[in-house]
């Protein structure tokens, strides 16, 4: 159990990269002003803090996640980019290639490129290299995703139907409302940092706005997802404060024409992230909770031989065992639209057919679970073919209560 905190350190890392490489484009548009304006590393470091410090936000950081990569992938293609390594072709094929990368690991990021790459190529110089470039280097990368999910066996054209319409489907009839947008309104200190923040930018940068691609993107990104993204989990909100960091230090450079203000600023910064940091710290110092979970997850694991099947939901079930159905995990959603609804609705075979009684119990039956968690959080359809298989295998099995509820555990 200890290869989840490797985990855990390898999303935290990912997220470290991908906020030093937006800080560096950050850095490379203040350079680019008509009066240069240098930004230290400690302004960087505390902008970061104050967002990266609030309680709504940390937990984040600190999760099991794979969009940190992706996100900090996009970041350093666009700075490179924007550093003018190389010619406009060879720069336009690369940044298009890492960019495609990103989008194939994390498709809503396909709006931010898209939006980035127009501004570029309007903004830029010899404007028919750099389309063709993008051309180029977007669609190399666009085959070699799909080649590699042949290989796997997965067909490209489904998998991406069902990473792309599935969340449009939840998000429009799950009845989260517009969640992104009533936290970012409710988290009132960090909203108002932004919002300072992006009116700073243009009072900084004025004479040279009409060539800031990469905020304008960022801007436009940020305001697109506060309309189209309805649910309010932090894994939707907390990555649109930590973008929304790239406008923070343009706050710092403003105040730096009243001294006294700059400094003012500054300390309150501190203090802000001090009051954040040791009421955080002292929480996850306290390492109960999860202890008695990680127990509880050993101890339901013991229970399992090594390659043998259970059911439960994600939250409840020892990690390192097989799952006897095809459905592992479902989406909750506050108008009961969940995921299986959405994977019947999508009807995109062979996959939604996967999703009936009918298949369930099939799979109980040919992968019989060592451990049951009954009051697991299952889809309807999943318990009820659990319980026709428990109407029919009943004394094979004795029951247990434990951590995680009432367990039903196949008699050895």
């Amino acid at each position: 159990y200890n290869l989840l905190f490797v985990f855990r350190f390898l999303t935290a890392i990912g997220h470290v990269v991908f906020l030093v490489a937006m800080l560096m484009n950050v850095a490379l548009s203040l350079r680019e002003l008509p009066t240069p304006v240098r930004l230290p590393w400690r302004v960087g470091a505390l902008a970061v803090a104050v967002i990266a410090s609030h309680p709504a936000i940390i937990d984040y950081l600190v999760e099991f996640r794979l969009d940190s990569w992706p996100n900090a992938l996009l970041m350093i293609a666009i700075y490179r980019y924007r550093s003018r390594r190389w010619g406009p072709l060879r720069s336009s094929i690369e940044l298009a290639a890492l960019s495609m990368a990103a989008i194939l690991c994390s498709p809503k990021l396909v709006l931010f490129v898209g939006m980035f790459g127009a501004l570029s190529i309007v903004m830029d110089d010899q404007r028919p290299k750099r389309v063709v470039g993008m051309l180029a280097g977007g669609l190399g990368m666009l085959a070699l995703g799909a080649g590699f999910l042949l290989a796997a066996g997965h067909n490209p054209v489904d998998v991406y139907r069902l990473a792309l319409r599935y969340h449009r489907v939840l998000n429009d009839k799950g009845g989260f409302g517009h969640g992104v947008y009533e936290i970012v309104l409710a988290l009132k200190i960090l909203r108002n940092v932004v919002i300072a923040s992006i009116v700073a930018w243009p009072l900084v940068g004025w004479r040279r706005i009409h060539r800031s691609a990469f905020e304008i993107a960022v801007l436009l990104f940020l305001i697109l997802q506060l309309k189209m993204v309805g649910f309010g989990y932090k894994q939707y909100y907390a990555p649109w404060y930590l973008l929304a960091i790239a406008f923070l230090p343009y706050l710092e450079v403003l105040t730096r024409r009243v001294k006294v203000l700059n400094s003012v600023l500054l300390a309150i910064a501190v203090l802000y992230v001090a009051d954040n940091v040791l009421p955080s710290y002292r929480g996850y110092q306290d390492g109960t909770a999860l202890n008695a979970d990680l127990e509880a997850r050993k101890a339901l694991e013991a229970q399992v031989p090594p390659g043998h099947f259970v059911i439960a939901s994600i939250e409840t079930r020892p990690l390192f065992r097989r799952d006897a159905l095809y459905q592992h995990h479902n989406s909750y959603a506050p108008s009961g639209y969940d995921g299986t609804r959405v994977m019947q609705e999508l009807n995109v075979q062979p996959y939604s057919g996967n999703f009936t009684v009918d298949k369930a119990l099939a799979a109980i039956e040919a992968h019989k679970p060592d451990l049951i968690i009954t009051n697991a959080r299952l889809p309807g359809y999943v318990r009820t073919a659990m319980e026709k298989y428990l109407a029919k295998h009943r004394d094979e099995y004795v029951h247990q209560d434990g951590f995680f509820g009432s367990y039903m555990v196949r008699k050895r």
